[in-house]
């Protein structure tokens, strides 16, 4: 499966987020949804924070998942964040609280399916902890911070397609194949994606330039997802240039 998302800022149709019985507080979030939430189908969804000060508690999902920090700042746990910053979470790895920073957080969330918890299992519930204790996946939590987008003049100077690895998990026999990295093309340049297979799926987010796939151009807040029995994909850079996030979730098994 292949989807080509061309318009991921914020939906008219965003579904505001606002019940303490569910989240345990008043989170005062907006979600928009840019896939179908079906199983099987990859989920990407950006979520709004902008109320500062806001929360988002303490929780855990049943897929592995990336976020991807855009607008704004606030904490992740302990940590400050600030965008674009990278956070990637295995499955049944409780993470959190994000709170939001004075003017407010916006982040994707990004997964390999649609996650059967839905809206994820919440700490403060007694049964939620006991759940995620007897859980015997391994656990994995890694932030990125202050990824840099480039200029359009910086792009240009790229006369061949530069990758800097942010995350590297790929060797690691409990999450093999998983990556994040941030591709730097000048104008007009060929690139080959890795391999699908080697991991769980990928998806090419835009930050800045032109991808230019199938005859089409994505743009910022633009994407590009693959599932694992895809082959690798084939683009190039438009004429101002293109950075963008390579993404890839690690391979399971079941």
């Amino acid at each position: 499966m292949i989807l080509s998302i061309p318009n991921m800022w914020p939906r008219p149709d965003r579904v505001s987020q606002s019940s303490p019985a569910l989240f345990g507080n008043d989170p005062q979030t907006y979600r928009s949804d840019f896939t179908e939430r079906k199983v099987g189908v990859p989920q990407l969804l950006l979520v709004e924070q902008p109320v500062k000060g806001s929360s988002v508690l303490a929780h855990y999902h049943g897929t592995d998942q990336f976020q991807v920090f855009i607008d704004g700042s606030g904490l992740l746990g302990r940590q400050e964040i600030k965008p674009v910053s990278i956070h990637y979470t295995n499955r049944y790895t409780g993470y959190c609280p994000i709170v939001a920073g004075e003017a407010g957080i916006s982040y994707y969330v990004l997964r390999p399916e649609f996650d059967q918890l839905i809206t994820g299992q919440y700490l403060h519930f007694p049964e939620k902890r006991e759940a995620l204790k007897q859980h015997k996946s391994h656990r994995r939590s890694e932030i990125v911070d202050g990824v840099r987008v480039r200029t359009e003049k910086e792009l240009l100077q790229f006369r061949v397609p530069e990758t800097e690895r942010l995350i590297d998990a790929e060797s690691d026999p409990r999450d093999v194949g998983l990556f994040a990295e941030v591709l730097l093309m000048g104008a007009n340049l060929q690139y080959l994606g890795p391999e699908p297979s080697s991991g769980g799926g990928q998806v090419f987010f835009v930050l800045q330039g032109a991808l230019l796939y199938n005859s089409e151009a994505y743009s910022a807040r633009s994407s590009l997802v693959l599932t694992r029995e895809e082959k690798p994909i084939s683009f190039s850079s438009g004429e101002n240039g293109l950075q963008v996030l390579v993404l890839q979730y690690p391979k399971r098994n079941e």
